[in-house]
């Protein structure tokens, strides 16, 4: 397996898009209920500051996943705080390509000079909370039932890494 990372560009929303809606509906590692659009998905993946950015992750030259650095708040206080989030295709999950998209990003994350990454997660994704926890990410923040999917309260935990 040879796993690269390539600036997003627009001939890959088709391909992660389908991956992203994966997730919506009954999964938890998204707490949109119904598929996106491609127009509605253009905007988690592309920023107009040149700061944040996704990434898609290919595997011999094959789009397996994406991971995203955001933007934290509106707010110029938060420049130096991002948020990260990362979306694979079931097939690939659990082989250490998680791990190899964080700290990919964590290093994307501090040429731009970022000191703070923040990982919002619902407490249904064991899948994320694991991974983020053997990343070095630290538990920051329980918001208990702050969220609704399928007719249920969410938490929604944060997890921190200073880079």
């Amino acid at each position: 397996m040879k796993i690269i990372f390539e600036e997003t560009r627009p001939d890959h929303l088709t391909a992660l898009l389908q991956i992203y809606n994966v997730y919506t509906g009954a999964s938890y590692s998204t707490l949109y209920e119904t598929q996106l659009t491609l127009e509605q998905f253009r905007n988690l993946v592309f920023f107009n500051n040149q700061k944040y950015k996704s990434f898609s992750i290919l595997n011999d030259n094959e789009i397996i996943g994406f991971v995203v650095l955001a933007k934290y708040k509106n707010n110029a206080a938060y420049d130096s705080t991002a948020e990260v989030a990362i979306y694979l295709h079931p097939n690939f999950r659990n082989k250490g390509i998680g791990k190899k998209a964080l700290a990919f990003i964590e290093e994307y994350a501090k040429q731009k000079n970022i000191h703070s990454i923040i990982a919002t997660i619902s407490s249904k994704n064991i899948v994320s909370l694991k991974l983020f926890e053997s990343s070095g990410y630290k538990k920051c923040a329980h918001f208990f039932e702050v969220a609704k999917k399928n007719n249920m309260y969410l938490d929604i935990i944060n997890y921190q890494k200073i880079l």
